[in-house]
């Protein structure tokens, strides 16, 4: 990971392709760029496992992408907390959080 500015860079492998140019379209039409919905996504994730909810983790994805993406520091040192404590890959973490945001939102894509 290199740090730019407040940010680090972070890469997130087997992200299924479609689905995550659903989310990026979904931030296009809300206003936002893809990075601030994502990190919105994980934000309320990470709030919700402090907050005592169950998470419940998918099992790791064959296939897929990788992505490479720029979040706020904070961000990624907690969720690489959650993802050491919870014994999952950041991917994993990214990928529940962005199923949850999908769910909450009522967007009809599998994640």
């Amino acid at each position: 990971m290199s740090d730019r500015d407040g940010f680090t860079s972070v890469s997130f492998t087997s992200i299924p392709k479609h689905e995550f140019d659903q989310l990026k379209a979904v931030a296009g039409q809300r206003g936002m760029y893809p990075r601030d919905l994502f990190s919105a996504a994980l934000r309320q994730l990470l709030a919700d496992r402090k907050a005592g909810t169950e998470i419940i983790y998918p099992a790791s994805r064959k296939g897929g992408i990788k992505r490479a993406m720029w979040l706020e520091e904070d961000l990624v040192e907690e969720m690489n907390s959650a993802a050491t404590t919870d014994k999952v890959s950041q991917t994993v973490i990214f990928v529940t959080a962005l199923k949850r945001f999908a769910q909450r939102e009522s967007i009809d894509i599998e994640v």
